[in-house]
This record gives C-alpha cells, structure tokens and sequence, in this order.
C-alpha cells in the first residue's frame, strides 16, 4: 500500500467544519498534517477535533509546511484562484470546491501555473463522484431513455444573513455561483459536452451586486437545460432529464441527506420504474479520487481545466442577464 497522502486545509469555513473534514476523517489513505486560519484559535479547535497535526494562523504559513502534499481549498468562490496559484507555486497539489474559478479568465492562469508545476489540480464537485450521477450517465449511455433532449433543475433556499460572504460581489457571490453552477454541471455532464449559447435572467433584489435569484437556459448543439436557483425561496433541489423514449428523475440530484436517493426511469410504453442507489458519502469518494490521483500521477477525471470550462458558461450567463439576450460561450 501507499503512503498516506499529507494533507492541510486553507480555511476553517463552516461548509469544511461541517461536511468536508467529517468526510475526509473516514476516507481511506489521508493524514491530517495542518489546517489554517486567520483565527489561530479556530484554526487550533478544528485540528484538534479533526485530528490534524499543526494549526497555523496564516495560509502562508502552511503552504511553506514541506510535510503537507495536497491542500483543500474552502474559502469564498473570490479567493479561490488566488491561493490555488500561491499554493501550486509552493508545490502543493489542490482540490478546490466548486465552483473553482472565479472567472474563466481566473482557471485559465490557474490551468497555465499546473503545466509549468506539473501538480494536480481539481474542482471539488462531489456529485459526479457518487454513484447516483454515474448511474444516470450509464443509463443515458445505455439508451434507457433514447437521445437526450432536455434538462430541467433547480437549486434554491432561503439566505437570510445579510453579513453572509455570498452576498458580497467582492468575493464573487450571488446565487448562480454558489448553488446555480450545479445544474449547470449537470447539464454539461448529461449532455456530455458545452452549450453554445446562453440565456439569462438575474434579480438583484437587495441591490448588493450579486444575484438574489438567477433563471437561465442552455442551448447544446441538441438539446437544452433550463435551471432556477435562488437565495429567497423554500429549500428545493430537482432534476428532471428528457429524452426522446423517456426520462429520469432524482430526487436529491446535489445534497444527500438521510432520505433514500431514488433514480426513477419512465420509458415510453414501459411502467416506470425506481432504482435505489446506496446513500454513501461523495465527499469521500471526491478525496479518495483525488488522493489516487496524487499518488500514481494520474489526470483527476474532473480537473482544473474542467472548471474553466464551468465558469466560461457561468460568464456568459452574466453576460446574458446584463445584455437582456443570447449569449455565445
């Protein structure tokens, strides 16, 4: 067996305390050697509950650590290249959350940095690691519903906290960045390719600069997605995908919780049926991935260069919804 990979986290956000580092304790082939904040305390309560090594009160201060590898980077979506590029330049490999870039201009300098560093880099978007998403893609490949032509998803709940950093702009919130961008990566994974055009219509209704709520649709060379995300709406998450002999449902396509995940198929002239798809955790099957990766030097099924191509669409829908029209990616 391999070494265990050295890892250390930039960041004690609460999405990292609550979900990821749990994950990341029962994930196989892992160490905890550091974990840093700009509260050094923070930093040294979630080492020691975690069982991580060392607490640092700067970033800067573990990527200069010689005995951590590969860092997670939880920070608000604004700061995510900026301390992916500090820490390919301090040699570390970088699992980055979703969605990765700020810009596609942002993944672009990220994507030049990883050539000339040779580390690995990838987006933390943990669906297509579970075994729901990859059973919807081997149905679809299967032919289960015919060509596919149509998605439709949602993802929406009620932000109530005005001082939350996804309302800032400066840090690159809003709505379709933090919970739109997954029907997005959906689509482009059902549809197996990137839509070339876009159209998109935002609300800014505490007029801070971001989106309050976010609508928008894909045009893929045949097919198309049609999504809603919001920050002011009851808690919702749906995915629907369409083909030309059926469809397919998921009732928890982005967040698992405790409730049974369910796959339902309606093929045309077939009585539906559910398949029942082990609840697992994808946090863990996004680290064990990605420790694979860093041990044999093998390319992450995802990587960063996949989330350039994420965030080219997200920019061209905000450009759509500034322009009032179509947009090409």
């Amino acid at each position: 067996m391999s070494d265990p990979v050295r890892w250390g986290v930039l960041g004690t956000a609460r999405f990292a305390l609550n979900r990821w580092l749990p994950s990341f304790t029962q994930t196989p082939g892992v160490e905890g050697v550091a974990i840093a904040s700009r509260d050094l305390d923070r930093a040294r309560s979630a080492a020691a509950k975690f069982g991580f090594e060392t607490a640092y009160g700067s970033y800067e201060a573990l990527l200069a650590d010689p005995a951590v590898e590969a860092v997670y980077i939880p920070l608000p979506n604004g700061l995510h290249a900026v301390w992916a590029l500090e820490a390919i330049a301090a040699g570390k490999h970088v699992l980055v959350e979703k969605p990765a870039w700020p810009s596609a201009e942002d993944g672009r300098r990220v994507a030049d940095a990883v050539a000339s560093r040779g580390v690995r880099v990838m987006e933390a978007f943990m669906i297509r690691h579970h075994a729901r998403w990859k059973r919807i893609v081997e149905l679809i490949a299967e032919g289960a519903i015919g060509a596919v032509t149509h998605l439709s998803g949602s993802f929406c709940f009620t932000l109530d906290d005005a001082a939350n950093f996804r309302w800032d702009p400066a840090l690159a919130g809003g709505a379709l960045a933090d919970v739109g961008c997954y029907p997005v990566n959906a689509a482009r994974l059902v549809f197996g390719s990137e839509p070339v055009r876009v159209e998109g219509v935002s609300t800014d209704s505490h007029g801070v600069g971001v989106d309050s709520s976010f609508e928008g649709t894909l045009h893929f060379e045949k097919g198309t997605a049609t999504f809603r995300c919001s920050f002011e709406a009851a808690y919702e998450q749906s995915l629907t995908v369409k083909g030309e002999a059926g469809e397919i449902s998921l009732n928890l396509p982005f967040i698992c919780r405790d409730e049974p995940v369910l796959i339902t198929v309606h093929a045309a002239g077939k009585p539906g049926r559910e398949e029942r798809i082990p609840l697992g955790d994808q946090y863990v099957d996004e680290i064990a991935h990605f420790n694979a990766c860093v041990r044999d030097a093998s390319r992450p099924l995802w990587p960063g260069e996949d989330g350039v191509s994420s965030a080219a669409v997200l920019d061209a829908l905000r450009a759509s919804a500034k322009a009032g029209g179509p947009v090409k990616v």
